[in-house]
């Protein structure tokens, strides 16, 4: 059964281990997300943004960080989870577009390559209809000309 809510965070406390010792990042998160609903988060730089969001995708190292409270994705609690059961969750679920999204793609892979790498971890497709899923993802966000653009370099994109 579908939560009401696709995101709930409840008293969710983020610390990191610096010098052996608890640093407080994030204190005490509470908030719900319902269906077809949009939150930003805003605030200034330091203020926690990434910290919490990056603890809702399950990416901070468990040996360096403490997460407390609770995360509820589609009614299934986060916090705890790890490799594969993540994984899972991870762009099924919940995806993030970090900051500076040059940064998150591989200079030395074209696009095409990289967004079929993707695909082929959340997505299972045939071989021969990898290409048109890239094109057809590549036109939803307005990318001009996707037949030039997977055969591109990062860098070689403008703007």
């Amino acid at each position: 059964m579908e939560s009401e809510n696709i995101l709930e965070a409840k008293q969710v406390s983020v610390a990191f281990r610096i010098d052996g010792v608890l640093q407080t990042a994030v204190h005490h998160i509470n908030l719900e997300v319902r269906r077809n609903e949009v939150l930003a988060i805003v605030g200034e730089s330091g203020s926690g943004k990434s910290t919490f969001a990056t603890a809702v995708m399950g990416l901070h190292n468990s040996k360096q960080t403490q997460i407390t409270g609770s995360i509820l994705l589609d009614g299934e609690e986060v916090i705890g989870k790890t490799g594969d059961s993540m994984a899972s969750i991870r762009g099924s679920k919940v995806g993030m577009i970090f900051q500076n999204p040059l940064t998150a793609l591989n200079p030395l892979m074209k696009i095409g390559q990289q967004i079929k790498e993707m695909l082929a971890v959340h997505d299972v497709y045939p071989e021969n209809q990898y290409e048109s899923r890239i094109f057809q993802l590549l036109e939803q966000v307005g990318i001009p000309n996707p037949k030039r653009v997977v055969n591109q370099f990062p860098h070689q994109l403008s703007g």
